[in-house]
């Protein structure tokens, strides 16, 4: 692998996880309609928020996912890249994690919890695969 190559390829994954780590922080504060599962119902919703308990990690990550992909191709695409702009981009991307670490523990560190209560009173079972 040639230096180049190589040089594009690290820009690439930086590119990709600033991007994720600071989308990962906007969708933390911002309500986009999004991809939610209803693990009671075991149903998928899009959309907004449901009033029911979801789980938003589903939706979160597939636009993580998406946001990094296309930060990869710019980066991977860039035509020129030097030492000093991995260093740049290294120390951007440390940046964005932390960034993204403490926005989730700001985010749930207060958080009180709320039980839901089950439908009818119905106890809360896991399902098994085959044995």
């Amino acid at each position: 692998m040639n230096e180049t190559r190589q040089t594009s390829s690290i820009t690439a994954a930086l590119f990709a996880l600033i991007a994720a780590c600071l989308a990962y922080a906007a969708l933390v504060h911002w309500s986009a309609p999004s991809l939610w599962y209803l693990p009671l119902a075991r149903t998928w919703h899009f959309g907004a928020k449901p009033t029911v308990l979801t789980m938003s990690w589903y939706g979160r990550t597939l636009y993580m996912f998406v946001i990094a992909l296309f930060a990869a191709a710019v980066g991977k695409a860039l035509p020129w890249t030097s030492e000093r702009f991995t260093r740049v981009s290294s120390l951007l991307a440390y940046s964005a994690v932390l960034l993204a670490v403490i926005t989730c523990a700001a985010a749930n560190i207060a958080r009180a919890t709320k039980p839901v209560p089950l439908p009818n009173g119905e106890p809360v079972t896991c399902v098994r695969g085959p044995e």
